[in-house]
């Protein structure tokens, strides 16, 4: 009974001393004209969003913002220190804009 007990514990926290993949969080909805936050893993030297840097606070804390235009996705790119690089593609869901134009 106590080996069954143990068995299902391990798989249920992915086996002993599994290490987890560092991955990188995102709080907030992804939509045009969003603004959200996340959080980089532990030792991520750089941090990019379609190729462009993102600032990284000290401990790995970020904001992204999503222009009104923005495309249907944007790909995150963490690198940490051992040169490792964490992909995530991020989906941008469209948003409808009033969009107003002044005659000069």
């Amino acid at each position: 009974m106590i080996r069954a007990v143990a068995a299902a514990a391990l798989v249920l926290l992915g086996g002993a001393g599994a290490a987890q993949a560092p991955e990188l969080r995102i709080h907030g909805p992804l939509h045009q004209g969003a603004l959200v936050r996340g959080a980089a893993p532990e030792g991520t030297v750089a941090l990019s969003l379609d190729g462009r840097p993102v600032p990284l606070a000290p401990d790995g804390r970020f904001l992204l913002g999503f222009d009104r235009d923005a495309s249907a996705s944007s790909r995150l790119v963490a690198r940490l220190a051992d040169g490792t690089e964490i992909v995530r593609t991020l989906d941008v869901a469209p948003r409808s804009w009033r969009i107003e134009r002044l005659g000069i």
